[in-house]
């Protein structure tokens, strides 16, 4: 696979791309097939996506935002799951190269931002931490203080969860 960079200039405009076994990718996602002809992106899952044939093996899907950054960063591995490509301005549709960045997958799939099984925000889970005593000096009757029940039901979650978090 043969990467090289070089710059366009576009009237004022400068933008960088990389040429790969024939086909160009530019810093902002558009990419030229074999021919010169600009490839449309479909979108998947609310990622662009393009299938091109950059090994020689046969057309794969390639996710755009992971190939552009592949593109300008030789040392990033594309096949390493465990490494994401993350848009700062959360569009994936239409970016920039200054857009992306690397992060670890369990970064991405832990806390508020993760969409879809994020109940509590980080700052509930610390209000949480803060709120929860223990049965240190006290018990379940005397209440003194928000038991992981009362914590539960303040903050519509269950009681597992709490326990979760409080550990």
């Amino acid at each position: 696979m043969v990467k090289e960079t070089r710059l366009f200039h576009k009237g004022v405009l400068t933008m960088h791309f990389v040429e790969m076994n024939g086909y160009t990718i530019y810093e902002n996602g558009e990419i030229l097939g074999k021919k010169g002809k600009a490839l449309k992106p479909y979108l998947h899952n609310g990622h662009a996506e393009v299938k091109i044939n950059l090994d020689g093996s046969g057309p794969k899907h390639y996710t755009l935002s992971r190939l552009v950054y592949w593109a300008f960063h030789p040392e990033f591995d594309y096949d390493n799951k465990n490494m994401c490509v993350s848009c700062k301005t959360g569009n994936y549709i239409t970016f920039t190269l200054q857009d992306l960045e690397l992060k670890p997958r369990k970064d991405l799939i832990q806390g508020e931002l993760h969409k879809s099984c994020a109940k509590l925000t980080d700052h509930e889970v610390h209000e949480i931490r803060r709120l929860y005593q223990g049965k240190a000096g006290s018990n379940q009757f005397d209440k003194t203080s928000l038991s992981q029940n009362d914590l539960a039901q303040i903050f519509g979650v269950s009681r597992s969860n709490i326990s979760l978090i409080t550990r």
